[in-house]
């Protein structure tokens, strides 16, 4: 699972004392056992804020634009096989106006260069192209910028993660194996 602020696209608060979506996602880890019930937690959850969230098994992901007044599928758009997220929401049902790059942390560009990215590495991606992709900057094409924080990598079928705090030491394998079920 993966989250994303989804502010520039819907910037709106509860206007009830809902418990934060955050803590609802937390529970819901140790909660929902597969990928299809995580439809029914999103529609049946309010949240406080506004996010996109990727959730993601070993053979399919599932990205979900979830705010106070609702829930949407995002990324329908994309190729099969590919997800790409970043703070904004991309299902075109929302009734929000699409936030420009200035005004949503470069958002539209930094989730376009992936996709070119990607497209173009098409049938030849594992971890180390995915670690190479998503650690392009964004002036080279890729969606890497002043404000990354942290970058994952994983392969559900060897069950390694890689994980990468920007300015530390590279990035640090973790074998999974063992903690993950399906």
């Amino acid at each position: 699972m993966e989250l994303n602020n989804g502010k520039p696209s819907a910037n709106i608060k509860s206007p009830d004392t809902r418990v934060t979506g955050t803590t609802m996602l937390f529970s819901a880890l140790f909660e929902v056992d597969a990928l299809e019930d995580w439809d029914l937690f999103f529609n049946a959850v309010n949240c406080s804020s506004s996010y996109i969230i990727n959730v993601a098994a070993s053979r399919r992901a599932v990205s979900y634009e979830w705010c106070p007044v609702g829930v949407k599928r995002g990324g329908t758009d994309l190729p099969e096989g590919l997800l790409v997220s970043t703070n904004t929401f991309v299902n075109p049902d929302w009734l929000f106006a699409t936030p420009s790059d200035a005004a949503s942390w470069e958002c539209l560009t930094r989730r376009a260069n992936p996709i070119a990215l990607c497209e173009a590495a098409r049938g030849a991606i594992d971890g180390q192209r995915m670690m190479d992709i998503i650690g392009t900057s964004l002036a080279d094409g890729g969606a890497m910028n002043e404000l990354t924080v942290f970058q994952m990598v994983m392969t559900p079928e060897t069950g390694r993660l890689w994980l990468r705090v920007i300015g530390g030491a590279g990035w640090t394998p973790i074998d999974l194996t063992g903690f993950l079920n399906e």
